[in-house]
């Protein structure tokens, strides 16, 4: 697979990678969604956010989880969720990155 992107997008995209991995610790140490580390899990879907709302918001409305306490392969689902809009959002950054650069300027 060829990453395209500057050298300062693909910097940018790995920032913002390990910031929503950091955002994630608490979650990860738990291995749980609950009322201790709630704000870590708000933190990672607005990190992610637009796309982690959405399919957040289709888990809610179809499954029907337990917000207060959310374990097992339900975490595992809105954990796969997190990482996939955070991948979606670096390509993307490395996206704007190149369009940018190719932009002329003046």
């Amino acid at each position: 697979m060829i990453v395209s992107g500057t050298k300062v997008g693909k910097i940018i995209a790995l920032a913002y990678l390990v910031i929503v991995f950091v955002s994630t610790i608490p979650l990860l140490k738990d291995l749980a969604i609950h009322h201790g580390n709630g704000i870590a899990f708000l933190a990672a879907t607005v990190l992610t956010s637009p796309f982690s709302w959405l399919f957040l918001w289709i888990i809610d409305k179809t499954l029907n989880p337990n917000a207060f306490h959310m374990t097992g392969w339900l975490f595992g689902l809105e954990m796969l969720v997190i990482t996939f809009c955070a991948f979606v959002n670096a390509k993307m950054i490395l996206s704007l990155s190149t369009a940018i650069k190719g932009t002329p300027r003046g």
